[in-house]
């Protein structure tokens, strides 16, 4: 995938919604941070370039929960794909730094990898909650190659939810296409390259 910028805090730029704080830092001396008192979830996110559907995602990072008074809330980190989303564990622990971490494999038709940091006030006092985020990352995993099959000239073969194809005269590989969950087979059938999922 494309880089995360900004993963360390330190800069300006980089994430839509919320701020560069030096009230809170795990590294450096800054983090990111959203702050609120309505009831509700705010977001901070950052869109990558380079996404592949099929692939799984690892977004991690260390998070932090600070209050006004007696405010309740949470954060957290997401990965939306524009199809759906996955949160990692939601950590309500005050003044302490915890890192999460959340994985995703991309739905096809995927239209977006978007890195969420995510606040989210739980009651409905008029006292503030502070979500901090700081040094994030990002990695893939394609898996393994478990399918292979000789269709039309071409090798297709499956590599976690991504269906790849060689082609044998030009040598090229092409990625075809992604599932949000892993090929686990291959077969053609008269003229048809069948899909087994699972």
């Amino acid at each position: 995938p494309g880089s995360i910028i900004n993963a360390d805090m330190e800069l300006t730029t980089g994430w839509t919604g919320g701020a560069r704080s030096n009230a809170q830092a795990h590294g450096g001396t800054y983090s990111w941070s959203r702050g609120f008192s309505a009831q509700g979830t705010q977001d901070c996110y950052q869109d990558i370039s380079n996404y592949k559907a099929g692939v799984s995602y690892t977004f991690t990072g260390w998070v932090r929960l600070q209050r006004d008074s007696t405010a309740e809330g949470k954060v957290s980190l997401v990965i939306n794909d524009g199809i759906g989303e996955t949160e990692s564990t939601e950590v309500s622990t005050l003044s302490t730094w915890t890192e999460v971490t959340v994985t995703r494999q991309l739905t096809n038709g995927a239209t977006r990898l978007r890195l969420v940091l995510r606040t989210e006030k739980t009651d409905a006092g008029d006292a503030g909650v502070y979500g901090y985020f700081d040094d994030v990352s990002l990695s893939s995993t394609y898996g393994a190659i478990v399918a292979g099959a000789d269709f039309n000239n071409h090798l297709y073969y499956a590599r976690g939810g991504m269906l790849l194809k060689l082609d044998k005269t030009a040598g090229t590989i092409s990625y075809i296409g992604g599932f949000s969950v892993n090929i686990t087979d291959l077969e053609v059938f008269g003229s048809n390259l069948f899909i087994a999922l699972g």
